[in-house]
């Protein structure tokens, strides 16, 4: 792809791909014996994969389709899966790398190799390219959309077609892209190209929406998971159900025998689905009761609100969404106050977390690091420079603020997970900063 002038490559950018390369093949060797295509979670079980592959993606509801997809064509093409797998994710991460580089030359930033190694070669951030699943292709398109926008010569037109194909994917990807959200955040646009144009770009948005439309035949919810319920039950006041019989008092997310007393198997949605394996499979969460028993924990959720434990969920949303995504609190089950992740994993921006408990007396962590001074502080500072940026900024920031928003308040507990997906936009964000504040003559207006 043809992009506007810029420094040749720098022979170190080769030491440094060498570098991600190594780490990437440590990864691969250690990782193997750790991760599984877990089919309780967002993969369907194995058989799934073999017998009536597309009729089982046609019937999927917890998730969009296109992991899924991806992961069926693999395993019935018969390739290895982890070598393929270790293959495809490293030469992603080894291609975002190439594109957040010439990025950075084009903000023309002193020592773009420092802001590389800094950003794109955190041991972590390599690491979670071998978690293979959506956060690692989620992180490789908004990288691409970086490049598309900030660096390829394209004409705007191209760019934004583009852009809006690859927010598609992502929304066929991730639950949390609503195409209404994303039709917001393409609003920026009009001030480059004719309404026209700007609406029929929007066309492929039909995709999702169709999406959407079939799950609302099938299963009587017009979105694209049937979780929500399950995802937004952290706000649920804990001290509003200890006495009461309801399903909020139970763990979200058990499978389906733990909810027996909730579930009615002559449920006209349950018998429609009968003939239909993975739906009916009591060892994965695709099971078509969890979508009755997601509804319940919906209404459990409204029926149980509490102002103040919202809030403070939301806060500890914000901890985790700026937080390490080492740090999981399975493996950091230490008494003391402040500890460190005891992990053998390294992220250059960890810092020591604070052990707390819950309002329901559960063991918690606050998680601390340097994400949350330094992509907080950029972000406030190109937002007040809201009027001397360009179009594309602009759908830049509104693409972080309202995906920071969802992941901050609809599942904060995995909220340090999810923000990866769009940490290409943060390093960009932070790196701009430094040049407009540090820098002279810095008044930079990208596009």
């Amino acid at each position: 792809m043809k992009h506007s002038l810029l420094p040749p490559i720098s022979k170190w950018f080769y030491v440094f791909l060498a570098y991600c390369a190594l780490l990437h093949i440590i990864y691969f060797i250690t990782e193997p014996f750790s991760f599984r295509f877990n089919p309780k979670w967002y993969f369907l079980p194995d058989y799934a994969y073999h017998e009536n592959f597309w009729t089982n993606i046609w019937h999927l509801h917890n998730n969009p389709p296109l992991v899924n997809i991806l992961h069926g064509l693999v395993v019935r093409s018969g390739l290895p899966i982890y070598i393929t797998y270790a293959i495809f994710y490293s030469c992603m991460h080894l291609t975002a790398s190439y594109w957040m580089y010439r990025l950075i030359q084009k903000i023309n930033v002193p020592h773009p190799l420092l802001w590389m190694f800094l950003f794109m070669g955190n041991p972590l951030h390599i690491y979670w390219f071998h978690h293979y699943y959506y956060p690692a292709i989620l992180f490789f398109f908004s990288s691409a959309i970086l490049y598309i926008l900030f660096v390829s010569s394209l004409k705007k037109y191209s760019q934004y077609i583009i852009t809006v194909c690859i927010l598609v994917l992502m929304s066929m990807t991730r639950a949390s892209y609503h195409p209404f959200w994303i039709i917001l955040v393409l609003i920026p646009f009009l001030q480059k190209i004719p309404h026209t144009v700007w609406l029929k770009g929007l066309l492929p948005l039909l995709i999702p929406l169709s999406w959407y439309t079939k799950n609302y035949y099938q299963y009587g919810f017009w979105g694209s998971s049937s979780w929500f319920g399950q995802n937004i039950s952290g706000h649920i006041a804990p001290e509003r159900i200890k006495q009461s019989p309801d399903i909020g008092a139970i763990a979200r997310f058990q499978l389906t025998p733990t909810y027996k007393a909730f579930i009615n198997e002559n449920d006209a949605l349950i018998k429609k689905y009968k003939h239909i394996r993975f739906l009916n499979d009591t060892n994965t969460l695709h099971n078509v009761r969890m979508i009755h028993i997601s509804n319940m924990y919906k209404k459990s959720t409204l029926k149980h609100l509490s102002v103040k434990h919202s809030v403070i969920t939301v806060v500890y949303g914000i901890f985790s969404y700026f937080g390490s995504p080492l740090c999981d609190e399975m493996y950091n089950r230490g008494n003391q106050f402040l500890q460190w992740n005891n992990t053998w994993l390294i992220d250059w921006f960890d810092l020591p977390n604070i052990h707390i408990y819950s309002t329901n007396g559960k063991f918690s962590i606050l998680r601390l690091s340097w994400y949350l001074p330094l992509f907080v502080i950029s972000v406030i500072w190109q937002i007040i420079q809201w009027k001397n940026q360009s179009p594309m900024m602009h759908f830049i920031l509104l693409w972080l603020i309202i995906i920071s928003i969802i992941y901050c308040t609809v599942d904060p507990n995995e909220a340090q997970r999810m923000r990866y997906e769009v940490e290409p936009l943060f390093y960009f964000i932070t790196i701009l900063t430094f040049k407009n504040l540090f820098q002279k003559n810095n008044l930079l207006k990208l596009h």
